[in-house]
């Protein structure tokens, strides 16, 4: 059996950093779509829970921005995890040659 000289899967760790870029993508559609809401909304509707939407409407991008920073600080902490794990298992491999 062939002994294992890593502990982290590149593989699976760039997959995670391309599925976060897309969910980071997406949510930074929805904010600007969140932004136009509150205009298209205050022209079409004048009922009575007009107030409560647009407080809604109002704090949904800043939500949604939210959101996005905390999906962007995740793949930055896979990226730098993954080249220091990458970085170890180089200067492992390197130590074992000798």
């Amino acid at each position: 059996m062939a002994a294992k000289t890593t502990v982290c899967n590149h593989e699976v760790m760039a997959l995670c950093f391309t599925e976060l870029s897309i969910i980071v993508a997406n949510l930074h559609s929805a904010y600007e779509k969140a932004e136009q809401l509150i205009s298209e909304f205050d022209e079409a509707y004048e009922g009575d829970a007009k107030s409560e939407v647009d407080m809604f409407l109002t704090s949904l991008p800043i939500h949604i921005y939210r959101l996005e920073l905390f999906y962007s600080k995740m793949m930055n902490f896979i990226m730098m995890t993954s080249l220091s794990l990458m970085e170890n298992d180089t200067q492992m491999a390197d130590k074992m040659e000798r």
